[in-house]
C-alpha cells in the first residue's frame, strides 16, 4: 500500500521470478476524432503540440508527480518499460532474471549510449543508482529504493558514511542487484525514470536544467521553466505514424489545458489528475487508489481491535459520498475487488448500525477515553468531508470526542506518521497496481516498510501474502489465503477502506486523461500520429 502522492511502486502479481522478455506495446494514436471511445484519436502530422503542467523538474531523480514522469518518460529509458497490462518489458535491458526475487541480473542490450553519444555501461547504472540515494542528491525519487529493499539504500539515503548500495558489476552490460527482503516486482519498478541512468555530464553539474538522456526522444535548444520544451526523437525511423517532434507548452490548470486544445494552441493535451474540467466529455470508472482510514496499533485508545470494530460500526459511507460529486465510491473492501481479479477481501465490520455498535461496546465494556482523540488529514483534500463527518458522528453515537489535525500537505502528514509517534487514527489515500490485494495491504504489515504507519507487523499475513502472490501457487491455494487474509484483516481491522477514488476515461476531444499512481497513466511513448 502506497500514499498516492508517492506515484507508484510497481507491484505486478503475476511477475515471474526467472524472466527473459522481448515483447513491445502496441502504439496508442491521439486526436480529435469525436466518436465515443475510450482509446485516444488521431492527430494528424508528425509535429505534435503537447500541453501539460508544469514538471517539478526534468532530472531522472527529480521526478515525483505523474505529469513530470509521463514527460520524463520520454527523455529517459530505464533498464525496462511498462507494457499495455503494467509488466516489465525491455527497455535498455536485454533481459533480466532471479530465482528467489531477492538477487537479480540484469543484461543490457549491446552498443548504448546517451543522446549526445556518451557510451552506458553496467558502471553507468551503478554511479547513478548510488547517486539517486546518496542524502547529497536529496533526489524526491529516492525512497524507491527503500521500497523495493535494495541493499544499504537507506542507509545512503540517511547519510550513513561510506554506505554502498546492493549493485555488484559483472561485467560491462551486467550487474546483480542485492535485495534485502523479496521483492518480485523489481523489473516494474525499475520502469520508473528514477532509475534510468544518469549521464556522466549531468552527475557533474546537477543543477543542469537540460538532462541528457537514453530515452526516445532528446531536447532541443533550451528546456525553459514556466515556458516548454522542444523534443526530438533521437533516432528516427521514418516509420508511418512516428512522431518526430513535440513541442510541449506548460500550462498553469487542467482548466487552460482544455483551453489550449479547444484553441488550437496544443493538438493534446495531458490531465494528471482525475478531475476533468466539466467541459470534457468522458466516463467515470473505478481508479487504483482507495481512501483508508489507520489506526496506530502500538499505542492510544484505538490500540486495540475491539474500539475500532465499535467506531467503524458507525460511519455512514453511504451518506458521506453522497454529499460530495463522483470522484469518489463508498467502499467495504480491504483491496477493491475490481483490481484484484475478483478476489474480494471484504471488512466485515465496514457496515453502517449503530445499534450493533452501541451493544457491541455494551457487552465490550468500551468506555470512551477522557481526553479527545486526534484524527490526522491533510487540510483541504479528499480527506476533509470524511474527516468532519467521522468525527461529529463518533462524539454523537459513541461519546468519544475528536480532534480533527490537518497537516499542510501529504509529504508532511507522512512524515509525522512515519516518525512511529502518531497519536490517533488518520486518513490516507493509497493506490496499488493491478492485480493483487497485496500491493495495497502488504506494505502495511512489513515492520521494515516506510509505510508501516500502523506498526503491526504479522508473519502469518506476510505468509498470506507469499502465497497470493506466488506465481507457482494453485488457484485454490490462492483462493484460501485470500479468503485466510480476510480473516485476519478482519480481526485485526488495523485499517478501514473508506472509498475508492474515481477518474474520468475521455470519450472525445484531444485531452488524455491519466491517473497519478495507477496503471493508467498516460505513457507519451506510445502516442502515434497519422501518416
Amino acid at each position: 500500500m502506497r500514499f498516492a502522492a508517492s506515484l507508484l511502486v510497481a507491484a505486478m502479481l503475476t511477475a515471474a521470478c526467472t524472466t527473459t522478455v522481448d515483447t513491445s506495446p502496441p502504439p496508442t494514436t491521439v486526436g480529435n476524432d469525436s466518436s465515443p471511445s475510450t482509446q485516444p484519436d488521431t492527430i494528424s502530422g508528425a509535429t505534435i503540440s503537447l500541453a501539460m503542467l508544469e514538471p517539478e523538474a526534468l532530472s531522472a531523480h527529480q521526478v515525483i508527480s505523474a505529469h513530470a514522469v509521463e514527460l520524463a518518460q520520454l527523455i529517459h529509458t530505464g533498464l525496462t518499460r511498462r507494457g499495455p497490462d503494467g509488466q516489465a518489458i525491455p527497455g535498455l535491458a536485454e533481459s533480466w532474471s532471479s530465482d528467489n526475487a531477492i538477487t537479480w541480473t540484469f543484461n543490457l542490450k549491446a552498443g548504448l549510449v546517451f543522446s549526445d553519444g556518451t557510451p552506458i555501461t553496467a558502471e553507468t547504472f551503478a554511479v547513478s543508482w548510488q547517486r539517486l540515494a546518496e542524502q547529497d542528491t536529496r533526489a524526491r525519487a529516492a525512497y524507491l529504493g527503500v521500497e523495493a529493499g535494495i541493499s544499504n539504500w537507506e542507509e545512503a539515503v540517511a547519510g550513513v558514511e561510506g554506505a554502498i548500495i546492493g549493485i555488484q558489476i559483472l561485467d560491462e552490460l551486467s550487474f546483480q542487484v542485492q535485495l534485502d527482503r523479496s521483492f518480485p516486482w523489481l523489473p516494474e519498478l525499475v520502469a520508473h525514470p528514477a532509475f534510468a541512468p544518469v549521464s556522466p555530464a549531468e552527475l557533474a553539474s546537477p543543477t543542469s536544467t537540460g538532462p541528457i538522456g537514453a530515452g526516445d526522444f532528446r531536447i532541443e535548444g533550451t528546456y525553459e521553466p514556466g515556458v516548454g520544451v522542444t523534443l526530438v526523437r533521437t533516432n528516427p525511423t521514418g516509420e508511418a505514424g512516428e512522431i518526430g517532434r513535440f513541442e510541449v507548452l506548460f500550462v498553469a490548470d487542467e482548466a487552460a489545458l482544455v483551453s489550449a486544445v479547444e484553441s488550437g494552441t496544443a493538438d493534446v493535451a495531458v490531465v494528471g489528475d482525475a478531475v476533468v474540467p466539466a467541459a470534457v466529455s468522458g466516463a467515470v470508472v473505478a481508479s487504483n487508489e482507495v481512501l483508508y482510514l489507520g489506526f496506530p496499533t502500538s499505542r492510544g485508545p484505538l490500540s486495540e481491535p475491539e474500539p475500532r470494530r465499535q467506531m467503524s460500526l458507525t460511519i455512514d459511507r453511504d451518506a458521506i459520498a453522497a454529499t460530495l460529486d463522483d470522484r469518489q465510491t463508498p467502499s467495504v473492501q480491504f483491496a477493491p475487488s475490481h483490481s484484484v481479479n475478483g478476489l474480494a477481501v471484504r471488512c466485515q465490520w465496514c457496515r453502517f448500525d449503530p445499534e450493533e455498535a452501541s451493544a457491541y461496546a455494551e457487552a465490550n465494556e468500551l468506555e470512551p477515553p477522557e481526553d479527545p482523540i486526534s484524527l490526522h488529514i491533510v487540510g483541504g483534500s479528499l480527506a476533509e468531508p470524511w474527516a468532519q463527518r467521522i468525527a461529529a458522528d463518533w462524539q454523537t453515537q459513541t461519546g468519544w470526542t475528536v480532534n480533527i489535525v490537518r497537516h499542510d500537505n501529504l509529504q508532511r502528514l507522512v512524515g509525522f506518521l512515519q516518525s512511529g509517534v502518531p497519536d490517533g487514527p488518520f486518513i490516507l489515500p493509497w493506490t496499488g497496481d493491478h492485480p493483487g490485494a497485496e500491493a495495497w495491504i502488504e506494505p502495511l504489515f512489513d515492520r521494515a516498510g516506510a509505510d508501516d504507519f500502523i506498526r503491526y507487523g504479522n508473519d502469518t499475513l506476510i505468509e498470506h501474502f507469499r502465497i497470493i502472490s506466488s506465481t507457482r501457487a494453485g488457484g485454490s491455494s490462492r483462493v484460501q489465503a485470500m479468503n485466510d487474509l480476510g480473516t485476519t484483516l478482519n480481526g485485526a481491522l488495523a485499517f478501514l477502506p473508506l472509498s475508492v477514488l474515481n477518474r474520468t476515461v475521455v470519450e472525445s476531444g484531444n485531452v488524455i486523461v491519466g491517473v497519478e499512481g495507477g496503471v493508467t497513466r498516460v505513457d507519451l511513448t506510445n502516442l502515434t500520429a497519422a501518416p
